[in-house]
């Protein structure tokens, strides 16, 4: 008699799929329609909106994994668009991390006879069958950057987020909780430390929960200290957002109210009390009790904010560096568009496009290299 095979209706643990899975609709979420974020209840106490625009969608490509196995190396590849015709594109590999309450490495920065917390997220990479995914990955890095194309454009995704419970609770975006880190910068990093990437050995990469800065990477670890651009990519991402947002708002609302719409809908998405970051003009146009309301509103948003991260990783009060990291970030925008206040944005020549490439619709590119004697072609 056959064995009855029970019905799964959930995973065991929090795998790679699923974290890629929501951190990439994470991303495409911020475009969809009518404006990506949708249109706010404070700017309709003003304006009545005309019909959106055609909506901007981030396209999402994965390869088989046949395709993936021949020559690919990455999970994901996402098209961003840029208007005009024109897209902007990343590649990332995605990886799942396991918790550990330290280690007893003798050059870990988490070694536990060093300073607490040494609570952190340990990942592996290069650990495919036969150890070559990190050479794969620098294959299609210098591939496109012998054309001209930004070197940070190809890079692993590191979800800090290990176990399902955590991840069913969560209820930010798992965005905030992932270290984006590009090949040229962990490569740069190695070279510096005389560290060889591309060994066929399987390494490490180890990062705090609170403060990525912490992190190290590596099987004879070394610290790779405070990111040059911690919010790179996600920088790029929001600031291509919330040009496509602008333009499609009515030409007969002013462009200070929305900007600073813009900000309030930075703030919750990254779950930050704006008040105390930016003064916001155009309240003065609303009733006291309406400003008053708000600013308890967003006070709680960011006090929830810190009371779930230390539900979920432990911590103290002195560990905050994701939520000074969201300030940052919410800051830079902040600068970004101020120097831009009065004029349309060209989101393809204004918003740098350093950790993703510039892609026309109109002519793919190919790439073709040989790697242990078979030719693999990716176009994209």
């Amino acid at each position: 008699m056959a064995e009855t095979k029970k019905i799964k209706i959930h995973p065991v643990s929090l795998n790679e799929t699923t974290l890629e899975t929501n951190i990439v609709s994470e991303i495409a979420t911020l475009f969809r329609n009518p404006s990506g974020f949708s249109y706010s209840t404070r700017l309709r106490w003003f304006f009545d909106f005309p019909i959106s625009k055609n909506s901007k969608k981030v396209k999402i490509y994965r390869l088989t994994p046949a395709e993936e196995y021949h020559g690919g190396g990455w999970d994901s590849k996402l098209v961003i668009p840029n208007g005009n015709k024109t897209n902007r594109a990343v590649f990332i590999q995605f990886k799942s991390g396991k918790h550990s309450e330290g280690n007893t490495i003798l050059n870990s920065i988490f070694n536990t006879n060093h300073r607490n917390p040494n609570r952190h997220v340990e990942f592996t990479f290069n650990d495919n069958s036969d150890n070559t995914q990190h050479q794969t990955l620098k294959n299609l890095h210098d591939e496109l950057v012998s054309q001209g194309l930004p070197s940070k454009s190809v890079m692993y995704g590191f979800p800090r987020i290990t176990d399902l419970d955590t991840f069913d609770k969560l209820e930010e975006d798992l965005l905030l909780h992932t270290t984006f880190l590009s090949i040229s910068e962990m490569d740069t990093k190695a070279a510096t430390n005389n560290a060889n990437l591309y060994d066929s050995n399987i390494h490490h990469f180890r990062t705090c929960y609170y403060d990525e800065t912490r992190r190290e990477i590596s099987s004879n670890p070394f610290s790779i200290g405070k990111p040059k651009d911690p919010s790179g990519l996600l920088y790029e991402i929001l600031l291509v957002r919330f040009a496509h947002w602008r333009s499609q708002l009515s030409e007969r609302i002013p462009l200070d109210l929305i900007n600073e719409e813009f900000y309030f809908i930075l703030a919750d998405f990254l779950r930050i009390n704006p008040f105390k970051l930016y003064d916001f003009r155009y309240l003065r146009s609303f009733p006291y009790p309406n400003e008053k309301d708000l600013k308890v509103y967003y006070a709680k948003v960011e006090n929830n904010s810190i009371n779930n991260l230390f539900e979920y990783f432990g911590g103290n009060n002195n560990e905050l560096g994701n939520i000074e990291w969201r300030k940052d970030l919410f800051n830079r925008i902040i600068k970004f568009v101020n120097e831009r206040k009065e004029r349309i944005i060209d989101v393809e020549s204004d918003i740098p496009s350093e950790f993703s490439f510039s892609l026309s619709e109109e002519k793919p590119i190919e790439i073709r290299f040989k790697e242990k004697a078979t030719y693999n072609l990716i176009v994209f």
